[in-house]
């Protein structure tokens, strides 16, 4: 082998190793681009995730108290109901109270 020859064989190898080491690079920079590119995509994926889920808590905390309301509502109307009908239970029960009073006095009289 002549010295020409293996110049040439060294300057081909260099060459082939320097262009094999440039593509490298580039394709390490091109997966490097599309990783930041889908974590970017996964960060605002993940942030509307995050303002999807914090709008539900809050529709259902206006719901529930709402309902808190309403139930409050309902249960403080159930009890003046309920006031209501032991007032008239007591009116009707010392009415009867005072007619049996004086069916007794009646009876007593025709005796």
């Amino acid at each position: 082998m002549d010295w020409t020859q293996f110049a040439i064989l060294f300057i081909t190898f260099a060459g082939l190793f320097i262009w094999n080491r440039t593509e490298s690079r580039a394709d390490i920079r091109h997966m490097d681009s599309k990783l930041e590119s889908n974590r970017n995509l996964s960060i605002q994926i993940h942030k509307e995730n995050h303002d999807i889920i914090e709008s539900i808590r809050k529709e259902n905390q206006e719901i529930i108290a709402s309902m808190r309301k309403e139930n409050y509502e309902i249960i403080t109307s159930i009890r003046e109901d309920a006031r209501e009908f032991q007032k008239a239970m007591a009116e009707e029960s010392k009415d009867f109270h005072g007619r049996l009073c004086a069916i007794e006095e009646r009876n007593r009289k025709n005796i």
